[in-house]
């Protein structure tokens, strides 16, 4: 009789696989950005956030208001977020979060009708940014002049 050990051990190998999420690519950490209006007449804004365990949190400064920013990345680097000002949803975002870069696009979901686009950058280990501050105006120019 053949020794179906291996059998055995490919048949383990496909449950735990079946069983175990995909090991998702890490995005944690800080990013720091801007977004732009591209139709409509809104101000453009500074993005700083937070991403842990695929979770998205942070602010977006505008002027001298500052907007709470929510929301999820996918394993693959998928985002989506929304910005909220007093638990009110201001606008949509979704993009892609790409070796220390994510660019995306928003859109008004109250207020004036605007769209926009929004690019971030991922800050390197060992950096300490504090999130209720303004973003780095390093990292606003270095986006602007790539």
């Amino acid at each position: 009789m053949r020794n179906p050990t291996w059998m055995a051990g490919i048949a383990g190998l496909s449950i735990l696989a079946a069983v175990l999420p995909a090991q998702a690519l890490d995005f944690d950490g800080h990013w720091r950005g801007q977004g732009s209006t591209i139709n409509g007449d809104c101000l453009g804004f500074e993005i700083a956030v937070s991403v842990q365990d695929q979770k998205i949190v942070g602010r977006a400064f505008q002027g001298e208001n500052d907007f709470r920013i929510t929301g999820r990345v996918s394993s693959e680097g998928q985002l989506r977020g929304e910005v909220t000002y007093f638990w009110v949803t201001m606008a949509e975002l979704t993009g892609d979060l790409v070796s220390g870069r994510g660019v995306g696009t928003w859109s008004t979901s109250k207020g004036p009708a605007c769209t926009g686009k929004f690019e971030v950058l991922q800050v390197p280990d060992g950096a300490e940014p504090q999130l209720a501050n303004r973003p780095d105006r390093r990292w606003i120019e270095q986006i602007a002049s790539d």
